[in-house]
Order: structure tokens, then sequence, then C-alpha cells
């Protein structure tokens, strides 16, 4: 038998080996993790507070966290945060809770250094009545 290999043999060899390695191993998916994907590096985000933006989520309503870090759960890397209002004063059923966002769905976020910060930044719209498109002068 010739123990000269074409590069196509190896490659399918190797790929072969490799694949039924992992399908017939006995690791657990954090310990799999290990070995088959390097994460990358993530901000450090430690107790600020973050507006994010994923997908399928409306800007008009943002998603603000607050007193984040990051954790990992079932192999995949989650912002964990405390939800916060989006608006001052306002209320929603699910503020004050513990909220985790899956890191990878994140299109962009801002960061802020408290949630009185993101706050005291939004321009709220003028409570006036007599306001007619964008004419601030009172009748």
């Amino acid at each position: 038998m010739a123990t000269n290999m074409s590069r196509r043999d190896a490659v399918r060899a190797l790929g072969a080996a490799v694949a039924g390695t992992a399908v017939g191993s006995s690791f657990t998916p954090a310990e799999l993790a290990k070995y088959n994907a390097v994460t990358p590096p993530v901000p450090d985000l430690a107790g600020k507070t973050v507006v994010v933006k994923t997908t399928g989520r409306p800007i008009e309503i943002p998603l603000i966290l607050g007193g984040c870090n990051f954790e990992t759960q079932g192999g995949r890397l989650f912002l964990s945060g405390t939800n916060v209002p989006y608006v001052p004063g306002s209320y929603n059923w699910t503020d004050g809770i513990r909220r985790l966002v899956a890191w990878d769905s994140v299109e962009e976020y801002m960061i802020f250094e408290s949630v009185e910060d993101y706050h005291s930044r939004l321009i709220l719209p003028l409570q006036d009545s007599h306001t007619v498109d964008g004419d601030t002068n009172r009748t």
C-alpha cells in the first residue's frame, strides 16, 4: 500500500477526522466552543448604561440597559443589564428587570455613564398645545 497521499486526499482525510471527532465526542457545548471558536474581545461596558439597536427593533423605542456586564449562556455571549425606561417618567412592565441581549444580534450601541446621563441628553417634545408645524410662538 502506498504511503504517499495527494493533497486532495490529505484534506479529505483531515476533514473527515475533524468532523468525526466533533460528532462522536463527549465534549459539552462549552468545551467544544473553546476548541472550535475564538471569541473576539468585547468592549468594557461594566456598569455602563448602553442603548442597544438590534435587528428588528425600531429605533424609536430603544432598548436601554443599565449596569451592564457580559455573560455566556449555552456557549453564546450576551450583554446583560437592568431594563431602563427610554423616557424619564415613563413606565413599561419590563423596567427594572434583568435583560439579556445576544451580542451577535447587536447592530450598534451607544455608551452612557449613567441612566441620568442618557435621560439628560433627550430632547423631549414641547408640551405646548399651541405649537403648530414647529412654530413655538404662543398666541
